[in-house]
């Protein structure tokens, strides 16, 4: 079961106000920034976003992740990496070889799902309510 502290914070496929909902694209757009190397920008949206939905955990861990890059001189080495740790729950820190050789691999196999999805995406459409013979390409 969720915790309602998740639900609150949006998760869930919780309905947003569409406050939420511009806090939701403002964290998006940020991840845009972030990516790029526009930490001020992502920055000055993240702060927008966390007005819009002061409850969304992510938007508020995003921020301090993003706020490390932007006012690096007030933070040692030392706090970056527990800052690091913290965010990853105590995992990981910024120096952790592990880390190095990328982001782990989702637990589901992407692959496989999107070499599926690509051979059903080939196969000839047919007016809905169709049945599809057994054994025929795209039967159950």
């Amino acid at each position: 079961m969720t915790p309602p502290i998740a639900i609150t914070s949006g998760s869930d496929m919780t309905s947003l106000t569409p406050r939420e909902t511009l806090g939701v694209f403002l964290q998006g757009r940020a991840g845009y920034w972030s990516a790029h190397n526009q930490f001020a920008k992502a920055e000055a949206d993240l702060l927008l976003a966390t007005a819009c939905f002061p409850k969304n955990r992510d938007i508020r861990i995003f921020l301090m992740q993003v706020m490390s890059h932007t006012d690096r001189d007030s933070f040692t080495n030392l706090e970056v990496d527990d800052l690091a740790a913290t965010l990853s729950g105590g995992r990981a820190t910024m120096r952790d070889k592990s880390l190095a050789h990328g982001p782990r691999r989702p637990t589901i196999d992407v692959d496989r799902i999107n070499r599926e999805n690509a051979r059903l995406g080939q196969l000839p459409s047919r007016p809905l309510g169709t049945r599809v013979p057994p054994g025929a390409p795209g039967s159950p």
